[in-house]
């Protein structure tokens, strides 16, 4: 496996901002500190086992993402940035238990009531919903664990699989960790799935019969086997690695596939998955 973990580091590295968050695309000379890329951030040097440089600064910028009253712009503003600070053992300035009920009355009336909201997307923020409520130990109401129960089934497939508009590989890793979330485990838990997805040349594909992937769909097909406690057998697993190996660009970090564009968030991915199947070693 011919992984550069200097260069992978230096890459993480550099796209530090002045203000102390993190940006992909710093290297353009835009100064654009976002949550996403501070978090991919902070677990890739997580994963890396390397501090983060001027952790105060970053610190700093994270806290200052929250509003006064505890709220953030979004969820996914606030899952990126309240899952930052937890890694990095700090709290948030503001207690952000307020926006989290508010986020979930929204949601029980969201998945009541509308039927056009994107399935894929839906599930992502249930997700880090019901994973923020367990952190902050606000117990999930029932109406907001009916209404996701609903919408999983709404979106299970013929194949035991989950998606919109079909399913797909990523929408059922995600599906899955929301049944194991909830403790439901009368709801199918998308191995025989991911196994349909199965690809001796990737690793994983998005959907059975097809060539799509990206680093996005191993991980989730990884995540399924791992939830199931099923290692990735051979020669899958020896695909899986050259993948990823083929991802990373010339400045170390990772593209979402051979020869794309280098980001943050990928190449978080790419060392998530390496862990995964425990083929780590920088």
């Amino acid at each position: 496996m011919l992984i550069n973990w200097n260069a992978c580091l230096a890459y993480v590295v550099s796209r530090q901002c002045d203000d102390g968050g993190f940006c992909f695309y710093r290297a353009l000379g835009v100064e654009e500190s976002n949550a996403l890329d501070a978090y991919s951030a902070v677990v890739a040097l997580d994963r890396l086992k390397t501090d983060v440089p001027r952790r105060e600064a970053l610190v700093a910028w994270l806290k200052a993402v929250q509003k006064t009253n505890g709220d953030y712009p979004g969820l996914p503003t606030a899952w990126y940035a309240l899952e930052s600070l937890r890694i990095l053992n700090e709290n948030p300035t503001y207690s952000p238990r307020g926006f989290l009920e508010t986020q979930q009355d929204q949601f029980i009336a969201n998945l009541t009531t509308e039927k056009t909201l994107d399935g894929s997307n839906v599930m992502l923020s249930i997700n880090r919903l019901a994973n923020l409520l367990e952190h902050w130990d606000i117990p999930p109401r029932l109406e907001f664990k009916n209404a996701v129960h609903k919408r999983l089934q709404d979106l299970q497939g013929l194949r035991d699989g989950y998606g919109w508009p079909t399913e797909n590989l990523c929408d059922t890793a995600t599906a899955f960790e929301i049944q194991a979330r909830f403790n439901w485990q009368e709801m199918s838990n998308g191995l025989a799935f991911a196994e349909a997805c199965l690809d001796p040349q990737t690793g994983f594909r998005l959907v059975p019969n097809s060539s799509a992937t990206s680093l996005t769909v191993l991980d989730a097909g990884l995540s399924i086997f791992q939830f199931c406690h099923q290692p990735l057998s051979e020669p899958f697993k020896s695909a899986a690695i050259r993948f990823i190996a083929v991802c990373q660009s010339a400045n170390g970090g990772f593209g979402r596939t051979d020869g794309a564009i280098p980001t943050l968030t990928d190449t978080r991915l790419a060392l998530k998955c390496l862990g995964s199947m425990q083929a780590f070693t920088p």
